[in-house]
C-alpha cells in the first residue's frame, strides 16, 4: 500500500446529530423541503455536493493557516450506538464565515471525495489514537500530526473508493 504524505497538515472533524440535527449518512442527501416548501440546505452541508465540500466549525486558526491542508470529516448516524463513520475529505481552499449562527467559520474546498457508501473508521486498529488525539472527539477541529492516523484515514478513503490524489501519496 502506498503511504499518505502530509502535505502540510491535516485537520479533523466530528460531525454528530445532537450538534447538527442530522446523521452523517443524511450529509450529501437531498435537500428536505421546509415547512415552507422551500429546499432548505442542511447545517454543513457543501452547497453544491458535486463541486464543493465543506465543514462548519468555531476553531479559531489565529495566524495559521489551514489553506492547503486535508480536512476530514467523520462521524456517526441518528442511530444508537452508530459506530463511527468516514464522511469526507477535502483540500481546504478557503475560509469564509458561517452562515449558520451556531458557527463562526465554515472551510470549504472543490478538490475531495467522498464514499458512495459509509465505511466504518471505527473498528480500525488506529482510531484509538485518533480518539485520544482529539480528546474523544470533545476538542471539535483537531490537527492531526500522528502518522499511523493520517496514514490510516488515507488507507479508509481507498478502501471507501474516495482515494486523495496522486500527488498526496
Amino acid at each position: 500500500t502506498k503511504v499518505c504524505v502530509m502535505p502540510r497538515e491535516h485537520w479533523v472533524q466530528y460531525h454528530t446529530p445532537e450538534v447538527m440535527g442530522y446523521g452523517i449518512d443524511e450529509c450529501f442527501a437531498p435537500p428536505r423541503p421546509s415547512k415552507k416548501g422551500k429546499n432548505t440546505k442542511k447545517k454543513g452541508q457543501p452547497a453544491n455536493p458535486a463541486r464543493e465540500y465543506s465543514l462548519l466549525t468555531n476553531k479559531y486558526f489565529g495566524l495559521v493557516d489551514p489553506r492547503g491542508d486535508v480536512a476530514w470529516v467523520i462521524g456517526v448516524t441518528d442511530e444508537p450506538a452508530s459506530p463511527v463513520y468516514l464522511g469526507w475529505w477535502f483540500l481546504i481552499k478557503d475560509i469564509r464565515a458561517s452562515v449558520d449562527e451556531d458557527f463562526e467559520y465554515e472551510l470549504v474546498g472543490n478538490i475531495g471525495g467522498a464514499p458512495s457508501r459509509l465505511l466504518v473508521i471505527s473498528d480500525r486498529p488506529w482510531f484509538r489514537i485518533l480518539q485520544g488525539l482529539t480528546g474523544n472527539f470533545d476538542f471539535g477541529l483537531t490537527r492531526i500530526t500522528h502518522r499511523r492516523v493520517v496514514r490510516g484515514l488515507c488507507e479508509a478513503a481507498h478502501d471507501a473508493g474516495c482515494p486523495l490524489p496522486p500527488q498526496l501519496l
